[in-house]
């Protein structure tokens, strides 16, 4: 039968030990007594029957200290009743009903394993009762024979390793019904028991915070300490618009692109892990960060390609409307949305409308098309001899192009 695990079987091995000595010799010693028992004092001849009296008794040899102080019966402890009990390597008191020398009744039982408050049956934890552990852990049911026969709690799960506890409901000393098993590592798992036998699972969580279901796809419930939250809001601002143009194109995003962490980005993310079957790629932040460059990367084209589709709807807008803004300088003049080229800045790299792609290191852009631009100051040198003047948000080229920023765009007369 399996016990309560922590001590149960070790503080019983010591109170019967004890009672052993208490029968073997009675050395009663006088001391002080504050108990408040209205029966008369027993004899102090140590020869002397101790009976229906409240007295004390002491022993002590190279192992053992042992102390009691409270009601006898024939030379037994036997009602209300304190006793002390210390050695080398195990101590414990006991404060309550005694019954033919054994605990029998309602006692506080302090041990160095924890406390029980409950009732006892010749020295075993016997009826309701509530146990705390030294770690805090705390069981409250029905005990029968030192087990916890039914009730409700955290303890050790026998035939598990150490340090695997189970919060929930006891049946016979066994985990019983759904509850939470904690490892030793911190891992949490919702778990199913019939009476210590495994059923099944429903989800864990990892150390990260992390949500799984049974079948391994990621179930995170968009709690703000999770690795996917923490890498999400580690990209910028076009990286997680990118990441949701992906999603979406793949079915899995259904609400506005905002590049903003919530539900609907959780839910695509889970639902494409799943189908992807990379849901192991959360279990560190790392390789989750990776994921999500991946990603962003798999929608960066989308996003560029709907960021240009949305400044033409705007530029058709503003030709409606008649009201194109012109920027002159030296005689020329650029139009916003005109018949030149456009960019776009994503991150550190810049999209332009002819197919040609520039990556920034430093002050250093390269081009695709084998040119470099050194930036100094306000002023551009490009490898191809062109310069760029920076005024405001205006660039002045020095083959006479004129070009006008509008946030992470720049349109060219």
């Amino acid at each position: 039968m399996i016990t309560l695990c922590f001590e149960y079987k070790k503080v019983n091995f010591y109170m019967n030990k004890l009672l052993k000595y208490l029968f073997a010799t009675l050395i009663i010693l006088e001391f002080t007594s504050n108990f408040g028992i209205a029966l008369p004092n027993c004899p102090t001849d140590p020869k002397a029957l101790k009976d229906n009296c409240f007295g004390d008794f002491y022993y002590k040899d190279e192992e053992h200290d042992i102390q009691y102080q409270g009601e006898f019966q024939m030379n037994r402890f036997h009602g209300q009743g304190k006793i002390s009990y210390s050695s080398s390597t195990n101590s414990y008191s006991a404060t309550g009903e005694f019954k033919n020398g054994f605990l029998d009744g309602y006692v506080t039982f302090n041990h160095s394993y924890g406390t029980y408050k409950g009732f006892f049956k010749n020295n075993k934890f016997h009826g309701k009762g509530e146990y705390i552990s030294k770690n805090g852990h705390k069981v409250v049911g029905s005990f029968k024979d030192d087990v916890l026969a039914n009730g409700t709690g955290t303890m050790p799960i026998m035939g598990y390793s150490e340090g695997h506890y189970f919060t929930g409901s006891f049946k016979n000393g066994y985990p019983d019904g759904w509850g939470h098993m904690k490892s030793p590592e911190g891992v949490v798992t919702y778990v199913l028991f019939e009476e210590g036998k495994y059923i099944k699972y429903e989800y864990l969580i990892d150390t990260n915070g992390n949500y799984y279901h049974s079948d391994g796809h990621f179930i995170d419930d968009h709690r703000n300490k999770t690795v996917v939250y923490k890498a999400f809001n580690k990209l910028s601002d076009d990286e997680r618009k990118s990441v949701q143009y992906a999603l979406k194109d793949m079915g899995y995003y259904k609400l506005p692109i905002d590049g903003v962490w919530g539900k609907g980005t959780n839910t695509a993310i889970i639902e494409y892990t799943k189908s992807m079957k990379s849901q192991a790629t959360f279990f560190n932040q790392s390789s989750t960060d990776v994921f999500l460059k991946d990603l962003a990367i798999l929608g960066l084209d989308l996003y560029f390609v709907a960021e240009i589709e949305e400044e033409k709807k705007r530029n058709v807008r503003l030709s409606s409307n008649s009201s194109k803004k012109s920027y002159s300088s030296n005689n020329s003049s650029t139009t916003i949305g005109g018949s030149g080229s456009s960019y776009i800045k994503i991150g550190d790299t810049i999209f332009s409308s002819d197919g040609r792609t520039h990556h920034k290191i430093g002050d250093t852009i390269f081009s695709s098309d084998g040119t470099t631009h050194q930036k100094i100051g306000d002023t551009i040198f490009s490898s191809d001899g062109t310069t760029h003047q920076k005024i405001g948000n205006t660039i002045f080229k020095s083959d006479g192009t004129i070009c006008q920023s509008i946030g992470a765009h720049a349109f060219c007369n």
